[in-house]
């Protein structure tokens, strides 16, 4: 593990870099002022479906959202969440939203039970076809009603009127377009008799000059195709990582261990962490996670990710009262130090945790 290199951990917003570990006052005047409010109802949400069971669960969502979506529920919810204390002037938080949730439920319920039929919405097609049905069409069948009583176009500028509209789908347009443009086409070629003698009323000049239109036509909702093609935003795919609640939800773990005497940590102080120390009560194995990501440790299901593989170890300890008390309370730095004076295999951690596996710290 010598020639570590160190990482420096990415600068971290909202949540995810509130301070967990001082008093709650400090704690819930950092989320007034520096979590997103979009955080709140999620964090809310979490909260109850761990809490409570999923019928109930549901009807205390079922109220509009913005009544549990405020900074003060969510940071209860969240100090809550990481067994932490409410400190005084606070001692009654949890009296307070427990209260708030038992006149949700009983609103939720009437409001479940009162549910009308959901009704069906428009699909993006549907309501693009309604939007062009409505503007470009109307413009295009009123050129047709000229051409039926014998009448020229005009001045008709079909690119600016697919800019004008927001026309983003063609295929009605482009349809409507080669209707007209093949039956002329087949006429001036005399290619079907019965096509011919349905146009006799019109001359060959009326007919070049309709197939003329109807080609700039085409040239226009090409151009609007390169067009829409050219501003077309570059999507930057830029995933967001979830909030520590709902990453270790799932997280199977074991939160105490009578025999050596040991309790987990709450698994929210997990992501996040560059450092993370874990320990098998059944196989005596010490996992040892350390990131160089600058989001730091992550968690999936319960699967531990972001640590990496070279600086990380699995040993399986022979005496583990022996090297326990150091991996609780010494630092990252002494660990490091301590861990390579044991005489145990190194092996690559998978990851994995499951319901024998104490988590010891993080950090």
């Amino acid at each position: 593990m010598a020639g570590k290199k160190k990482v420096r951990a990415r600068t971290k917003f909202g949540l995810a870099a509130a301070p967990i570990d001082g008093a709650f006052r400090e704690f819930i005047q950092y989320v007034h002022r520096e979590v997103d409010s979009k955080e709140y109802g999620e964090v809310v949400k979490n909260y109850v479906k761990r809490k409570f069971d999923k019928e109930n669960a549901k009807a205390i969502l079922s109220v509009p959202a913005w009544e549990y979506s405020s900074s003060h529920m969510a940071g209860i919810c969240y100090w809550d969440s990481l067994d932490n204390k409410f400190d005084s002037g606070y001692e009654h938080a949890i009296k307070w939203i427990n209260d708030k949730f038992t006149d949700f439920k009983s609103r939720g319920t009437s409001i479940i039970s009162d549910k009308k039929p959901t009704v069906r919405m428009l699909t993006p097609v549907e309501r693009a076809i309604i939007k062009i049905n409505s503007t470009i069409m109307e413009d295009l069948y009123a050129i047709e009603d000229r051409w039926h009583v014998g009448k020229t176009v005009g001045k008709f500028d079909l690119y600016n009127k697919l800019k004008t509209y927001e026309i983003k789908r063609f295929v009605e347009v482009e349809a409507w377009i080669h209707e007209h443009l093949d039956d002329y086409k087949a006429v001036i070629a005399k290619e079907d008799d019965q096509i011919v003698e349905a146009y006799k009323h019109l001359t060959i000049k009326d007919l070049t000059a309709r197939v003329a239109v109807l080609e700039q036509f085409i040239g226009d909702v090409d151009n609007m195709k390169q067009s829409m093609k050219a501003t077309r935003k570059v999507k930057i795919s830029v995933k967001k990582l979830k909030g520590a609640d709902k990453q270790v939800e799932k997280l199977k773990y074991q939160k105490e261990n009578r025999d050596y005497k040991l309790t987990s940590i709450n698994p929210m102080r997990i992501p996040g962490s560059m450092n993370m120390y874990a320990f098998n009560t059944k196989t005596r194995q010490l996992m040892i996670f350390i990131s160089n990501n600058p989001d730091g440790i992550t968690v999936t299901g319960s699967t531990i990710k972001g640590f990496d593989k070279e600086l990380s170890m699995v040993l399986k300890l022979r005496k583990p009262g022996d090297i326990l008390p150091t991996i609780l309370k010494k630092t990252p730095k002494q660990i490091e130090k301590f861990v390579g004076t044991i005489k145990a295999t190194k092996k690559v951690p998978s990851g994995r945790l499951n319901h024998d596996v104490i988590i010891l710290r993080s950090k």
